[in-house]
């Protein structure tokens, strides 16, 4: 099995240090990753860190220069040819976006891209309105050819009812039941009372 994998990472800042720790743990498993990031990603600080920061720990971890731009990522699936990719975290906007086929950034076109060519893409989802507005999208792509998930569930649904949050522990059985083009199962967690998954 091939490990060309492409890493889309969109906002959810809160989520950054576990894809970092997932990041490192596909690494050390072989995996060749290139990672492709959003707009917001590229540019916001927030209470969670610097995007300088964030954006260097990325790099150090693949050795790649990160995809920034719609022809950078172009230009990376033709030449790279990669076997799957990861959204992680995936947000309600990167959802939106993907379902309603919007390709306006470097992650939804690098998606997009592998969709074509019938290679598998693996969500991991984070949004406090999974369960709101956003649900509809989350339906619509579990019924999509070649889309799969990491399994999720209600990270603190005292707090926040309707937040769904996938269990990034699960992400590398995820992708590697994706190469197979099954669904890792169950997709559906059970809450975590007040705590986060």
């Amino acid at each position: 099995m091939s490990k060309k994998l492409a890493v889309g990472i969109s906002g959810s800042f809160c989520n950054h240090s576990k894809c970092l720790e997932v990041l490192q743990e596909l690494q050390q498993q072989g995996y060749d990753i290139s990672i492709v990031v959003t707009p917001n990603v590229l540019q916001y600080d927030t209470r969670f860190g610097t995007s300088k920061d964030f954006l260097k720990k990325l790099e150090e971890i693949t050795l790649h220069p990160l995809i920034t731009t719609i022809v950078e990522a172009e230009w990376a699936v033709n030449q790279k040819q990669f076997d799957q990719m990861l959204i992680m975290p995936c947000t309600a906007t990167t959802l939106s976006k993907l379902t309603h086929g919007n390709y306006e950034n470097a992650v939804i076109l690098c998606a997009k891209s592998l969709l074509r060519n019938q290679h598998p893409i693996t969500l991991a989802i984070a949004s406090n309105d999974s369960l709101g507005i956003s649900g509809v999208n989350i339906m619509q792509l579990m019924n999509t050819k070649n889309i799969f998930f990491v399994p999720f569930g209600q990270d603190d649904y005292k707090n926040k009812p309707n937040s769904l949050v996938s269990d990034f522990t699960k992400v590398l059985d995820s992708i590697e039941s994706a190469y197979h083009k099954v669904q890792l199962q169950p997709v559906l967690l059970g809450p975590k009372g007040g705590e986060h998954v």
